[in-house]
C-alpha cells in the first residue's frame, strides 16, 4: 500500500498538469451618460448621472480616448457607452478614468415618456422625457452621499410643416420635484 502512495505522490509531482495561467482582471465596461465636450479642451467624454466607483471613489466623469473617432456625432445625446476602462489618479490624488476603444450607441435611458401632441392638422409634435437614473437615495443606507447627479432629458421633435412657437408664462418651462 505504501508503495502504491510513494508512486502516486511521484506521478503526481513528474506529471504536472498544465494549468492556465491566473487570468488577468477583466476591465472591459458598459455605462450609460451623456457625451459632453470637456471644459477647455476639445476632449469627449461622459457624463454619468449613476456614479462609478473607482478605488472606492465615486465618479461621475469619464474622459473617452482622444484617438476614438464618430464621438462628436454623439454630443449631447444619452449613449451607452463600452470598452476598456483605463484608471489613475490625477496631481491631487484624485481619481480619474478613461474609457479606450469605446463602443458608442445611443440608447433611450430607462424610463422613458413618449407622447404625441397634436394640437391641429398643421402643428404635431412628439414630446420626450426622461429622468435618470430612475431610483437613487441621497444620502445612501451608510448616510453618505450617494453621488448620484439625477438627469432630466427632454425632447420635443417638430413633425409639421409649420414651425412650432413655445410662449411659456414664466422661465421656469420644466419644473421636477423630487
Amino acid at each position: 500500500m505504501m508503495r502504491f502512495w510513494s508512486a502516486l505522490l511521484l506521478a503526481t509531482v513528474l506529471v504536472r498538469p498544465s494549468l492556465p495561467a491566473q487570468a488577468s482582471v477583466d476591465t472591459t465596461i458598459s455605462v450609460s451618460g451623456v457625451v459632453r465636450a470637456q471644459q477647455g479642451v476639445i476632449r469627449w467624454g461622459l457624463f454619468l448621472p449613476a456614479p462609478l466607483v473607482i478605488r472606492s471613489v465615486r465618479v461621475n466623469w469619464v474622459s473617452i480616448d482622444p484617438q476614438a473617432s464618430g464621438v462628436a456625432n454623439y454630443e449631447d445625446k444619452f449613449v451607452q457607452a463600452s470598452g476598456t476602462l483605463r484608471t489613475g489618479t490625477d496631481s491631487t490624488g484624485a481619481a480619474n478614468a478613461e474609457l479606450v476603444n469605446p463602443q458608442i450607441k445611443e440608447r433611450d435611458p430607462e424610463g422613458i415618456v413618449r407622447r404625441n401632441v397634436v394640437l391641429s392638422y398643421t402643428q404635431r409634435s412628439v414630446v420626450t422625457l426622461a429622468v435618470t437614473p430612475t431610483r437613487f437615495a441621497r444620502p445612501d443606507s451608510a448616510g453618505h452621499g450617494s453621488g448620484a447627479r439625477p438627469l432630466v432629458l427632454f425632447e420635443l421633435t417638430n413633425q409639421a410643416d409649420t414651425p412650432l412657437h413655445l410662449v411659456f408664462p414664466r422661465s421656469e418651462v420644466v419644473c421636477v420635484r423630487v
